[in-house]
């Protein structure tokens, strides 16, 4: 990792302007995505802050940007024996040092509050795409439930393990909302496959009507069943599973007030899922 460091040290070097600089930037490097925030303050008299992004921003996609040599960085510790890194700090000296603290995914901990986080204050994600269980669960917030969910079903799909169908139909709910929040039914609708796990969305339309009902949001699995039903005109895979399912044929429209309806009970369905997460953990845990 020295040539990376080096490299990071020249940057900053080169690119602190004033006297006697000081200041610290935080660095997300969880699973190679780079993020980082902090500023840096320098002058002899008049002292003057710099957002770390203003000294990146004009040069982000360059070779030899920022946060290509963080990036570096990341690459680098993987082939440390606690690596690979998930988030850095660097101290800015006002002698001209650069303090390089890391943290790394092999440091054993009791618990996910002893680990560095982001902005959220969420738990870095290596821990979810390990494990999702009830420990784990004890020591997370309400939102966390939803991040972990995004990374561990992912990390199995890729590993090629299998998902419990209890699990899966509280993840299909999920994956739902948040493409629907994200671009409305069309969209969701529209993408064969999920776009964060993968798994065909023909896979996911049944585990997420019984899921809504699984998590007892009753208005929530109604409103499902009338999207597939309106959306099945649409999209042959759609209309199969309306079938499969059993829910009643609608007439063809391009005019409804579905979305509105759907952001009237958004929220209430994401605490319903939530809830029933804390609940039933036990039953959700996958085996290896």
């Amino acid at each position: 990792m020295k040539q990376a460091e080096a490299h990071l040290r020249d940057w900053f070097k080169a690119s602190i302007k004033g006297a006697l600089p000081s200041g610290t930037i935080r660095c997300k490097l969880d699973s190679g995505f780079i993020g980082y925030s902090g500023s840096i303050t320098s002058g002899e008299k008049d002292r003057v802050k710099t957002d770390i992004y203003d000294l990146t921003s004009d040069t982000q996609e360059y070779e030899g940007s920022f946060s290509q040599l963080m990036e570096a960085l990341w690459d680098a510790s993987r082939s440390e024996p606690l690596g690979p890194l998930y988030h850095c700090n660097i101290d800015v000296l006002p002698e001209g040092g650069i303090q390089l603290h890391y943290f790394w995914e092999g440091t054993p901990f009791s618990s996910v509050r002893e680990l560095e986080t982001d902005s959220r204050r969420s738990a870095p994600s290596f821990v979810y795409r390990r494990r999702y269980d009830a420990a784990l669960i004890s020591q997370i917030k309400d939102y966390e439930l939803d991040d972990g969910l995004y990374f561990f079903i992912p990390a199995r799909v890729e590993a090629g393990k299998p998902i419990s169908e209890p699990m899966l139909e509280i993840y299909a709910t999920l994956d739902w909302q948040g493409d629907v929040n994200n671009g409305a039914m069309n969209q969701y609708f529209a993408r064969a496959q999920s776009d964060t796990s993968g798994i065909e969305r023909a896979h996911l339309y049944g585990p997420t009507y019984r899921g809504l009902q699984r998590i007892g949001h009753e208005a929530g699995a109604a409103l499902y069943a009338e999207s597939i039903a309106l959306y099945a005109h649409f999209h042959d895979r759609v209309e199969q599973a309306r079938a499969a399912l059993g829910i009643a044929a609608l007439p063809k429209t391009e005019q409804t007030d579905i979305m509105s309806r759907y952001y009237a009970i958004n929220d209430s369905i994401e605490s319903a899922r939530r809830a029933y997460i804390r609940a039933h953990i036990a039953g959700l845990e996958q085996e290896e």
